[in-house]
Order: structure tokens, then sequence, then C-alpha cells
């Protein structure tokens, strides 16, 4: 229990940091941005996919550690209850290997199995059941990271296309609201008519 809330509060503190140096990144480069509550809820989501992500990696981060942990206990397994004579592992042989190590941890399963242990000796398992774990466990890291910046990017994108350009009141010369009119003004009222007629 105390690994899993371990695990939920940096995965919290992960997501929310992001979010915020993603907000602070957008208010540096876009001032001339309003944010409007459509982008905010963009960004919210993106808080809730990358605490979910960032939780299940510091969790892989923690089980990773305990991998040194898990190739002790293997090796106490193989000594004790492996009961197998020769250099290298028949496909039979390897089955019971595997056998007796699910047995005694019933996930590692879903690592090992008695190809990954053929052609290898007794002595080697322990190591070859430690490479395994810790392969899926990193590629699984990997996945979490990739996913975890895909939405903070999906929810920083978000917030920007929704935002609004702040128009000024003040438009200086050469600045046009519409295409083809221009900021000047006459003094003139728009009725005003020029009088052409000269005197000799």
């Amino acid at each position: 229990m105390s690994e899993s809330f371990s695990s939920l509060f940096w995965g919290l503190m992960i997501a929310v940091g992001g979010v915020f140096l993603a907000f602070f990144l957008i208010r540096i480069c876009l001032p001339d941005r309003r944010l409007v509550p459509v982008g905010y809820l963009a960004l919210a989501g993106a808080l809730i996919l990358l605490f979910i992500q960032a939780t299940l990696f510091c969790a892989a981060l923690r089980v990773r550690n305990l991998v040194g942990e898990v190739e002790t206990r293997v090796s106490s397994i193989v000594s004790s209850q492996v009961g197998i004579v020769g250099d290298n592992l028949s496909q039979s042989d390897a089955g019971k290997a595997a056998a007796v190590l699910t047995s005694e941890y019933p996930v590692l399963a879903s690592y090992i199995d008695a190809s990954a242990l053929a052609g290898k000796t007794v002595e080697q398992i322990p190591t070859v059941v430690a490479s395994s774990v810790r392969d899926s466990i990193d590629t699984f890291i990997r996945w979490r990271v990739f996913w975890g910046v895909l939405f903070l990017v999906m929810g920083a994108v978000g917030l920007v296309i929704t935002s609004r350009r702040i128009v000024s009141n003040e438009v200086e010369w050469g600045d046009y609201d519409v295409p083809g009119s221009t900021s000047y003004s006459s003094s003139y009222g728009s009725d005003y008519t020029p009088n052409y007629n000269y005197e000799d």
C-alpha cells in the first residue's frame, strides 16, 4: 500500500508539474492570446491522462528496482528445487524449470517460459529471468513516457488552438482590420463632396 500511494503521489506531482510547465510556456510564447474555457478543459483532460501514465511510470520504476530481489529468490528456488544435472537444459528440462518457477512466482508466467530457458545452464536461469523481467518493464516504461508526452502535447495544442487573439483597440498606421481597407480616416464627413469650380 505504501508503494502504491507513493506512486500515486509522485504521479500527481509529475502530471501537475508537466501541465503547469506547458501552460507557463504557452503564456510566455503567446502573450497576445486569450485562453478560453474549452482550452482549459483540453488541458484538464491532458492532466488526467498524464496523471495515469505518470503513476504507472513511477510504479514500474519501483518494480524494476525489485528485480534484483526476484533474481536472488529465483536463484534460491533453482538451487533447492530444480534438480537438473547437465550443461544445458533441454526443452523438457526447461519446461520443468519454468513450471517450478511459475508455481512459486505466478507473476513470472508473463515473463518466462520453456523456450527462454532452453539451452541455458541451471546457473544462468536467475540471470535470464531477471533480464526478461527488466526488458519487459523497460518497454512498459518507454510506452508510458511516450503516451504521457503525447497527451501533454495534445492538451497544449488544444489550449492554443482554442485561444483567441487579443485585438488592440488602437489601430496604428498600416494596420488593416479588413483586407483592402486602410486605417486612414478623413476629417471630412462621409457625405462630403469636393467643389471643383474654379474662378478665372
